[in-house]
């Protein structure tokens, strides 16, 4: 058990709290039908009786797929080959998409968050444009600090954002989202001007409007309920020297010794003694017996 006058000792993953409670984080990252996504916890959808809004973790998407698969577009095209708006109807075409960068019109962008549904992207059928109504379906705002659209929300409540900040300046943000860009459409119609949609200018937090025929970016969501996570501590005793790591990663113990799960996660931790020390067991909650603890409740 001991080496010398050092060893490693009781290495413990400890109970912080119990009952049916998590505390929840406003951002969830997720993995559904094999793609990354994330859940904004702290955002009722219009028309939803519940808190949760998913987005794609990949915000140029777009982009993503095309470079993957150069028939992208043709597969969008094939099954979504018209956009009817409050302006007519619209033939989606090549011109509506531009390749090399995730622009796309507005007729473009509806059109491909429309096939991320048909071809039930994430396990899901109901993708679509983000929308620039508060989460009461009432009032458009345009202007800055429209905090409670979707993508509004998503700035500044959830970024921890300011007008004129720009969105990758938040690292809430940063860390569970990937290519960020600098304007979006949103799904939501401007009716004074029929050939207008709303969009959200993410360098500066600004939200208005633009023609449709001009090419931004798309950001699909769809609403969801957001996964429960609870929270893993593993505490190290003794007087020894080592780390504790888990898989899935998010405890590397050492100097994180906390990691957030999603319910039912199974944890396998892993204690390593550095040389002159000796791991000898672990103690604390009764499901950490044998180093695999699973995600009931936080431990």
């Amino acid at each position: 058990m001991r080496i010398g006058k050092r060893a490693v000792g009781v290495i413990s993953a400890v109970v912080l709290m119990l009952g049916a409670g998590a505390v929840q984080a406003g951002l969830v990252p997720l993995t559904e039908g094999g793609v990354d996504l994330v859940c904004d916890n702290d955002y009722t959808p219009v028309g939803a009786s519940s808190a949760g809004l998913i987005w794609t973790a990949d915000a140029n998407l777009f982009k993503t797929q095309y470079d993957a698969d150069n028939t992208v577009v043709d597969q969008i095209i094939a099954a979504v080959p018209t956009i009817t708006s409050n302006d007519g109807i619209h033939n989606v075409v090549l011109g509506d998409f531009d390749t090399s960068n995730g622009r796309m019109t507005w007729y473009g962008a509806m059109a491909w968050a429309e096939w991320l549904g048909i071809t039930t992207y994430g396990g899901a059928n109901d993708w679509r444009l983000w929308s620039a109504l508060n989460s009461d379906g009432t009032d458009l705002c345009r202007r800055y600090d429209c905090t409670k659209s979707e993508l509004g929300h998503l700035f500044y409540v959830e970024g921890g954002l300011q007008a004129f900040d720009g969105i990758n300046d938040s690292a809430a943000l940063t860390s569970v989202f990937t290519n960020m860009v600098e304007i979006y459409w949103s799904g939501t119609d401007y009716a004074l001007i029929p050939g207008y949609r709303f969009i959200f200018r993410t360098t500066d937090g600004f939200q208005g409007v633009d023609p449709k025929g001009l090419q931004l970016y798309g950001w699909a969501v769809r609403p969801g309920q957001c996964p429960i996570t609870y929270t893993l501590t593993v505490n190290k005793a003794g007087s020894g020297i080592g780390t504790v790591t888990s898989s899935p990663a998010g405890i590397d113990c050492g100097g994180d010794c906390s990691g957030d799960y999603t319910e039912g996660t199974v944890v396998a931790l892993t204690a390593t003694a550095d040389v002159g020390s000796i791991f000898s067991g672990w103690s604390g909650n009764a499901d950490c017996a044998d180093g695999s603890v699973t995600m009931d409740a936080a431990k």
